[in-house]
């Protein structure tokens, strides 16, 4: 269990406490187990100090947990982690609009320099589980794309979907998927279209419409694609290629 003091507690199936590990400075927002192996288990937390985590927790009493890395790339609150289903690639998102691409090798040596405190800062922070050992990594993958909040929350996982959530009732309002393909659209007024074998950039970008007018939904079915704005509805004609027209 991940916990707004910035600590990971581990409870067995009789609901006792059986280790708790200071992983954070400041509130974690999410965590995901990544690999279990009978009283270990690694794990991957998020936290508002900008940084996730991957940390090792010993069930066993007579066994200290620790942090074994530091994730660093984000410049704001990390909001989320998740990783696929073998736990060797961690996946990152963050307030800044980056999402993160790790592995989970912990490097002999940081890959990142030791941030500068000065001593008020030094006193405030928590003191981290082990923090000597722990490295500092930098991330496999940078994925940039809209520099505008959306006012529902997306999700983008491993099965190659993108999911926006209705936060009021907590279910998948709309789910998108073509294939290898799919298209986002936020509230930049940009549509992009990606394809989940290349990771370098989108296949395509595009502004249906001038001005600044926020785009609120977007879905492709059968090469048609349509986008929801602010006071409207657009069509376009997309091919697996790239290629947008307008709809006649």
């Amino acid at each position: 269990m991940a916990s707004y003091d910035g600590q990971i507690r581990a409870f067995d199936y009789s609901k006792n406490l059986v280790s708790t590990t200071m992983a954070h400075t400041a509130p974690i927002t999410s965590l995901c187990v990544i690999s279990s192996d009978e009283s270990i288990y690694t794990v991957s937390s998020s936290s508002q100090d900008l940084t996730a985590h991957i940390t090792q927790i010993h069930l066993d009493a007579s066994t200290s947990s620790k942090v074994l890395a530091s994730l660093h790339l984000h410049t704001s609150t990390v909001s989320s982690i998740s990783s696929n289903n073998t736990g060797t690639h961690p996946l990152t998102s963050s307030w800044d609009y980056l999402i993160g691409l790790w592995d989970i090798n912990i490097p002999a040596a940081d890959e990142v320099p030791e941030p500068v405190l000065n001593e008020r800062d030094r006193k405030n922070c928590r003191r981290i589980e082990n923090s000597t050992s722990t490295r500092q990594k930098v991330s496999l993958l940078l994925l940039k794309s809209h520099v505008g909040r959306d006012g529902k929350p997306a999700s983008c996982g491993f099965d190659s979907m993108v999911r926006l959530w209705n936060t009021e009732y907590d279910v998948c309002a709309h789910t998108i998927t073509n294939s290898h393909q799919t298209v986002t659209g936020a509230y930049d007024g940009v549509v992009r279209m990606w394809d989940v074998r290349r990771t370098k950039g989108a296949v395509a970008t595009f502004r249906v419409w001038e001005g600044k007018q926020k785009v609120l939904s977007v879905d492709w079915r059968r090469g048609i694609m349509g986008v929801g704005r602010e006071g409207g509805l657009d069509g376009r004609k997309v091919s697996e290629g790239g290629g947008v027209s307008a709809v006649r």
